[in-house]
């Protein structure tokens, strides 16, 4: 049929990206393999595959091969871990087809529409549920403090909302449009504050933490380009405390969630929920220090030493946090060779700089590497197909403008 070439295929994945991505997790790991396999269908007609020789694939290949490997032999589980480490292979040729097919200026244009009703379909819907209690489509927040927006009963919209505004606000950023530079920075300030306060109302207080600090990264990238944009940034930081002023002093609930709850949390994190969390992966790992107990086995490896350490917080089905659970499950070994691959993108990155002296565009992709593999940052299970599907998609486009000649 004449109307399946590959550049309406092509046209046709561009506008639905952004939507299926965060739908659910069965339309993102639809996505994400669909994607994939057109990528090695796309590669073989054209007879291209240059990106066999980047580095950081290549790293990746051999993090592969030790899961399907060394790393399966010593599961509690083998056949599972195998079969779940052969599937990993699609988030590399995900981040790989975003970094080529977003390399054309029609279908970047067009995921930036895509994107921008996407994100902004979320924050309407998150503030909606905030205001009603329920959101537009019927779904009831989680709870008195939590929000879910259009994720039905999952309370994750500020992590969805930190990462692809943050996505945005750079794709805006490297874009070349025929506007001034005032109105640029103008936007992209409005932008972050408006994602500050849909995170922040989200109830999501490790998110609210990552976007603070993510702003905080994307300001100093905007004052080193643009040093008259100290009077913006200093109305910005009065404009958002008086705000959050009046959230102190207007909703008692989420203060007390993100400001107090968070406090007393990280001031007594050896014995908060997260403290017992992290105990649990540190000794999960202390089983096989090495190679791990098996990808995808966190559940099956910490009652080896005992489940009573656990008492009071119930079934851990993951360790909450990248590094950790990459220990648990991959050991030493693993998290060396998965974190060789994240040093391998940022040292692409790192390109802008040595070729360009272009500090300001390094310091907007390193913010991106930071929201996607930020160590400290409490997160899902390496397998959970969902969030890393987000994570790939953000680190796909943090490739493609490595490469690119676009200027902030």
């Amino acid at each position: 049929m004449k109307f399946l070439t590959i550049e309406n295929i092509s046209t046709f994945v561009v506008l639905i990206l952004a939507p299926f991505l965060i739908i659910s997790r069965t339309t993102a790991d639809l996505m994400v393999v669909s994607v994939s396999l057109f990528f090695l269908y796309y590669s073989y007609k054209k007879k291209d595959f240059h990106w066999l020789k980047e580095k950081w694939f290549q790293y990746f290949i051999i993090f592969w091969i030790y899961l399907l490997t060394i790393n399966t032999f010593f599961s509690v589980n083998p056949t599972n871990t195998f079969f779940y480490a052969l599937s990993i292979i699609r988030w590399p040729l995900f981040a790989l087809a975003i970094s080529i097919l977003f390399s054309n200026r029609r279908y970047y244009k067009l995921f930036l529409w895509s994107l921008s009703f996407t994100i902004f379909f979320v924050i309407f819907d998150v503030w909606y549920q905030y205001i009603f209690r329920y959101d537009i489509f019927g779904f009831p927040a989680y709870d008195i403090v939590r929000l879910t927006g259009p994720f039905r009963h999952n309370p994750v919209p500020g992590i969805f909302i930190t990462r692809y505004l943050f996505l945005l606000i750079t794709l805006f950023l490297f874009y070349r449009v025929l506007i001034s530079n005032n109105l640029k920075l103008f936007i992209a300030c409005s932008l972050i504050i408006i994602g500050l306060f849909s995170v922040f109302i989200t109830g999501e207080r490790m998110s609210f933490i990552l976007y603070l600090s993510s702003a905080i990264l994307v300001g100093s990238s905007l004052l080193y380009k643009h040093p008259y944009f100290k009077l913006i940034m200093l109305f910005s930081i009065f404009f958002v405390f008086s705000l959050l002023l009046i959230f102190f002093l207007i909703d008692e609930n989420i203060t007390n969630r993100m400001f107090y709850s968070t406090f007393d949390k990280l001031t007594n994190f050896s014995t908060s929920d997260y403290g017992i969390l992290y105990k649990v992966a540190l000794n999960s790992w202390l089983e096989n220090p090495l190679v791990g107990g098996g990808l995808h086995q966190f559940k099956n490896i910490y009652p080896l030493y005992g489940p009573e350490v656990v008492d009071g917080v119930g079934k851990i089905l993951h360790a909450h946090n990248r590094p950790l659970g990459l220990l648990a499950e991959t050991g030493v070994l693993g998290l060396i060779l998965y974190y060789a691959v994240i040093y391998q993108i940022l040292k692409f990155c790192f390109n802008l700089i040595k070729d360009n002296k272009n500090i300001s565009q390094f310091i907007l992709l390193l913010n991106l590497v930071y929201l996607c593999f930020f160590p400290f940052m409490t997160a899902y299970s390496f397998s959970h197909n969902w969030m890393e599907a987000m994570i790939w998609c953000v680190t796909g486009f943090v490739l493609m403008l490595s490469k690119s000649e676009k200027n902030v």
